[in-house]
Formats: C-alpha cells, structure tokens, sequence
C-alpha cells in the first residue's frame, strides 16, 4: 500500500504542476489538452477515494483488536457452549 501512496503523491504533483501548463493553453489545442488532463485528474480522484477506503478497512483491522473490544475467549467459550447444548439436544432425540 505505501508504494501506492507514493505513486500517487507523485501523480498529484505532477497534475499540480502541469495544471499551470494546460490552464495557459488556448485554442483547439488548449482544449484537447484540458479535456485529457481533467481525464487524468478524474483518475486520480477516484485512486485516491480507493486508497483512502483500503487505508480505513486496515485501520479498522488494526484498531479492531487494540481498543479491547474483543475477547477471542468469551467468543470461544460460547462456540464450544453451544456445540456441546447441540450435541445433548441430538443425544435426547436419538434416545427418545
């Protein structure tokens, strides 16, 4: 993800830079130009909005377990509890 990152920032200033560029162009050629780099700058927005919804799902991941609001053991306890209650209920039924 961080080499993602640094292409973008690459990209974002590279459209910053060429945005000077293109804004001073006129004519049929100042057009073409302005049409491609708005083509570019809308790439750019929607890698960017991509980037930023995979850096919050990791953060989300990160933070999942450190704000202590999972205990993997209370979970543990009632998978096993209710594998054994099903397991007693099939054990009735049977001997029924």
């Amino acid at each position: 993800m961080l080499n993602y990152t640094v292409k973008l920032r690459q990209m974002g200033k590279g459209l910053d830079n060429e945005r000077n560029v293109v804004m001073e162009l006129r004519g049929y050629a100042g057009w073409k130009k302005r049409r491609q780099f708005f083509k570019k700058v809308r790439i750019y927005e929607a890698r960017s909005l991509m980037a930023e919804k995979e850096y919050q799902i990791m953060d989300m991941e990160v933070n999942y377990f450190q704000k202590d609001k999972v205990e993997p053991m209370i979970y543990t306890f009632k998978l096993v509890l209710g594998i054994i209650a099903a397991l007693l209920s099939l054990n009735q039924l049977i001997l029924m």
